[in-house]
């Protein structure tokens, strides 16, 4: 019995060596075909963002303000907001500007952040009787969310929140320096803000 016991467990070592060969190799190729379809979709994804990027309005990119060169504000801009263009609260709240662009057309655009939510992209006009209230508006100046809409649908408490927060902002800034030069609504060209 022994000698068959031998044969029988040198027999089946061949056999073992096979499976365990075939299960690494098949993991192995499973773990090929894994990574192929992630960098597939990293690359589509890459290339999605870059044609949106392509086609996007210049007005409507938001600021990144990891960008290593990113535009930088006009100084009449930097004056008129004084310490609040460098990250200091609005108004007393959590608000803060988190980027501002240069002037285009007229139109001052800011992004405003609290530490735990989402960033609120803002357009500054000069406020006129003739044109829509703004979403939160000073003595001189209107404050619009700049989100592509047309004024009907209800706007984001949070929004309205940082908007109103600008808003008081502003109006104590406006008691230290003037406003820069900046369009009405009506002044503005049609693309919405």
């Amino acid at each position: 019995m022994t000698a068959s016991t031998t044969s029988t467990a040198s027999a089946s070592s061949p056999e073992l060596g096979r499976r365990s060969f075939v299960a690494t190799l098949a993991s192995f190729a499973a773990l090929v075909a894994a990574a192929m379809v992630i960098a597939a979709v990293a690359q589509h994804r890459e290339r999605s963002r870059t044609q949106a990027e392509a086609q996007a309005d210049p007005a409507d990119v938001a600021i990144d303000p990891s960008d290593q060169h990113p535009p930088k504000p006009d100084p009449e801009v930097l004056t008129f907001l004084g310490p609040l263009a460098t990250g200091a609260p609005l108004s007393g709240t959590r608000w803060r500007i988190l980027a501002i662009a240069p002037l285009q057309a007229g139109r001052l655009p800011l992004e405003l952040a609290d530490p735990s939510g989402p960033r609120i992209p803002v357009e500054v006009l000069r406020r006129s009787d003739d044109a829509p209230p703004g979403i939160a508006q000073t003595p001189t100046l209107a404050i619009y969310l700049r989100n592509n809409g047309d004024g009907q649908s209800p706007t984001d408490p949070r929004a309205e929140q940082a908007a109103k927060a600008l808003a008081t902002a502003l109006t104590q800034r406006e008691q230290l320096t003037p406003p820069p030069s900046l369009a009405t609504m009506h002044q503005r060209p049609s693309d919405p803000p």
